[in-house]
């Protein structure tokens, strides 16, 4: 004896003479009810609620209790088709003449929607089936979006605004412990990243001539501190030193205007970004990634960051040929969810695109190191001269293929490989002459076939250290020799790298 069951939303068979396979509530096993069972208990219960019933005069409720999968839903479901007649052999439409057809309900607590439980992973058993980033998304940040800032130029972004209502919608139905905000107009230094520090923050759009649009949040302090004391026992360049404005920046403040419409009370976590390069970005989602494990924390990232400010000529930044360019690269990454593309695009086309969000990307992408990624563009203008792409990203499974970390180290070291090989003898003795006084602070030895030709000639000489694409450089001859004097920039990072280039000019 068999039936068809659709139990929460999940079909499947059950039979009370024969074992089914049966995925109930997500949770796979074998189900069986025995004949015996339907004729002295089952069949048995439902007559005394009809008895029940019928002294009443009314409606009467039952409740069944037990604890999480031990086949509540599945036993309902049985009962309540078996109370029906559509499981008896030859019972008529309206069930057995001794039995009233009943309804039921689950009202289990522990159930969540089926899009929690697509984000989630636990361990049973010793297989991993929490995932702790449940979801994160690209959204632009232009001021204009707010009503009150736009005064009817909104319109013109109005697909935008539709998609930032859909991710934050679902964003919502995830019920995150935490947000974490990511822009590129807090606090930003050439080789640190700042993470906001203390309770809360607020802020208001009266640099955009609308102070009555106010926005505020409470900060996640527990996951700050945690992320900061991780970083610093890495020796990895971030915390909470350097807070140089308190208030919420539009970077900020724009998604969470969005948000806040659907989902209030979850805490945030601020950070901003740095000079530092694509590698280094994407380390520190790994860290917060790993911070929202240990934490047990559900966390929801969100990447603010528009693309390419130079789109149109009429713009308020001009055009350039790199903006459509780049902005056409970050579409096809939203669509895809490569981000190994994503870390390796090319500075000089970041830079002639005079784009935004692009660190904001890759500290989002490093969130998700390791896992399958569903990714999904939903909409893209570009109205004003600047770019505004709007890209949800769920998590899945681990997946080995996805260490894009590790891709990204091995195709930097390729690329630096390849500069080496296309030396000639002159770069090649600048650099072995800057990389063996930088690593030992001794002179290096210049090969026997070069020392002739630098003996008695002054020369000058331009070499070029570089540490992920910033430089400095100098100029000046010498009585006998080479003779390097670099000049530190603003820019340039405290520390120099094991990695020098030298070029001749």
């Amino acid at each position: 004896m068999k039936f068809q069951a659709s139990i929460n939303g999940i079909k499947g068979t059950v039979q009370y003479r024969m074992k089914f396979q049966a995925s109930i509530n997500g949770i796979k096993g074998t189900v069986q009810y025995r004949d015996e069972d339907v004729q002295k208990i089952f069949l048995p219960l439902l007559e005394k609620w009809k008895t029940m019933q019928e002294r009443k005069g009314r409606r009467i409720l039952v409740f069944l209790a037990a604890p999480p999968g031990t086949g509540k839903s599945t036993l309902l479901a049985f009962l309540r088709m078996l109370s029906c007649g559509e499981i008896l052999p030859g019972a008529s439409e309206a069930g057995p003449a001794e039995l009233a057809p009943i309804t039921t309900i689950g009202i289990d607590g522990f159930h969540h929607y089926q899009s929690y439980l697509d984000t989630h992973t636990t361990v049973r058993d010793g297989e991993e089936i929490l995932m702790a980033i449940l979801a994160a998304m690209a959204v632009p940040h232009p001021p204009l979006i707010v009503p009150e800032v736009g005064h009817g130029a909104e319109q013109q972004i109005a697909p935008t605004i539709a998609a930032y209502q859909r991710v934050m919608e679902r964003a919502a139905a995830l019920r995150p412990d935490t947000v974490v905000i990511l822009s590129p107009h807090t606090v930003m230094y050439a080789d640190y990243f700042h993470v906001s520090p203390g309770a809360g923050a607020s802020g208001s759009f009266a640099a955009f001539r609308a102070p009555q649009v106010q926005v505020a949040t409470a900060y996640d302090s527990g996951f700050c501190e945690a992320l900061v004391k991780r970083c610093r026992e890495e020796a990895f360049p971030a915390g909470t030193l350097g807070e140089k404005n308190a208030e919420l920046d539009h970077g900020t403040m724009i998604p969470l205007y969005f948000l806040q419409q659907h989902l209030r009370g979850v805490p945030v976590v601020r950070i901003g970004l740095s000079g530092l390069p694509a590698r280094a970005h994407y380390r520190l989602g790994q860290h917060i990634a790993a911070v929202a494990e240990e934490l047990g924390r559900r966390v929801l990232i969100i990447a603010s960051g528009d693309l390419s400010h130079k789109l149109k000529a009429d713009g308020p930044y001009g055009f350039a040929s790199e903006g459509p360019v780049f902005d056409a690269r970050m579409q096809a990454v939203f669509r895809s969810g490569d981000f190994l593309r994503l870390l390796l695009t090319p500075a000089d086309l970041a830079s002639g695109a005079a784009e935004c969000g692009l660190r904001s990307f890759w500290i989002m992408a490093g969130t998700l190191d390791g896992r399958q990624v569903k990714s999904e563009l939903l909409s893209y203008q570009g109205p004003f001269g600047v770019g505004y792409g709007v890209g949800w990203f769920l998590p899945g499974g681990l997946d080995d293929s996805r260490d894009i970390g590790v891709q990204l180290a091995r195709c930097e070291a390729e690329a630096m490989r390849a500069i080496r090989d296309r030396e000639d003898s002159l770069v090649k003795l600048a650099r072995l002459s800057l990389e063996t006084f930088v690593r030992t602070h001794q002179l290096a030895v210049i090969p026997e076939d070069m020392r002739k030709s630098f003996a008695d000639k002054r020369r000058g000489a331009f070499v070029s250290l570089k540490k992920d694409g910033q430089c400095v450089a100098a100029l000046a001859p010498s009585s006998r020799s080479v003779r390097i004097w670099p000049r530190k920039s603003s820019t340039m990072p405290f520390r120099l790298g094991r990695e020098t280039r030298g070029f001749r000019r």
